[in-house]
């Protein structure tokens, strides 16, 4: 029927970060089952960086660092596999909101 036809639309899962204070850094996130890749990142600030930092399964670990220049956007980050947890640090100079949005393969 019409309603069988499977969808090719990709899927997403969004993490929300509100009223982050600048230089403040979260507790690492847990990355969303089947997430492959983190698409560009959204805030409300005019300028300045989200730095993403990215753990392995003890979460406490970096295993690497990504500055991400707010207002551009860039290609998506791939996720290796060994990525497990992702913390959010606010460097734009003021208070952010911010939107990390996955994009999950199933």
């Amino acid at each position: 029927g019409a309603f069988a036809a499977p969808s090719v639309a990709p899927l997403f899962l969004t993490q929300y970060v509100d009223r982050l204070a600048n230089g403040t850094t979260t507790t690492p996130f847990q990355r969303p089952q089947h997430a492959t890749q983190i698409l560009p990142v959204l805030s409300d600030a005019t300028g300045g960086t989200a730095m993403l930092t990215f753990f392995g399964q003890d979460g406490v670990s970096p295993l690497f660092r990504f500055s991400y220049p707010i207002g551009q956007l860039l290609n998506p980050i791939p996720l290796p596999s060994e990525v497990q947890f992702i913390a959010l640090t606010n460097t734009t100079g003021g208070i952010a909101n911010f939107r990390v949005p996955f994009q999950l393969s199933l």
